[in-house]
């Protein structure tokens, strides 16, 4: 559409194969970059280079969310609501990760951080996005871990948005991130 619009305007697609703020800091290197005043391949090649270091991690408080939008299968979703039981999910190169389950959300945040410090080992600015769904003082406690353990470049507080929301429902806690330029 925007081609058709503008036919002088160069348009390219990009899968970033995530969602949530890794998309965002995805978006935020090829913005800038481009503000630089460098060519499409150039920005693109900011975008790839991003999308292949960004990772997210998350806290649900129920799968049932996902499982209704397919993003996980109904029988997950039953057997850790049946435990009582917190799934920590990974989103990153478009694919959703189990890597562990915890029976509370202050061990769900401990393993979050500790993620976190095993995925930054490559030096370089650390970028982190502290994400939330009906958890605005976890998010805070976490992003306060975050700047004291690791003192990252960029740190941002956010609420997923409403359509997020739809996918994740209540109680979501998490972080997006990736170190380096």
């Amino acid at each position: 559409m925007a081609q058709e619009a503008i036919p002088h305007l160069k348009v390219e697609v990009f899968d970033s194969a995530t969602a949530t703020m890794a998309q965002g800091f995805i978006a935020l290197a090829a913005a800038r970059v481009a503000a630089r005043g460098k060519s499409m391949n150039e920005v693109i090649q900011a975008a790839n280079i991003v999308k292949s270091k960004v990772d997210s991690i998350f806290t649900f408080g129920t799968l049932s969310y996902l499982a209704r939008t397919g993003r996980i299968n109904r029988l997950a979703s039953w057997a850790s609501s049946l435990l009582s039981v917190k799934p920590i999910i990974s989103l990153s190169q478009g694919k959703a990760c189990p890597v562990g389950l915890v029976r509370s959300e202050r061990k769900g945040m401990e393993r979050i951080i500790s993620r976190l410090g095993e995925h930054i080992s490559g030096g370089g600015p650390l970028h982190v996005a502290v994400m939330e769904v009906e958890r605005p003082v976890e998010a805070r406690e976490l992003a306060d871990i975050v700047k004291e353990r690791f003192q990252p470049t960029e740190l941002y507080i956010i609420p997923f948005t409403p359509v997020m929301q739809v996918v994740a429902g209540p109680a979501v806690v998490g972080i997006a991130f990736y170190s380096g330029e």
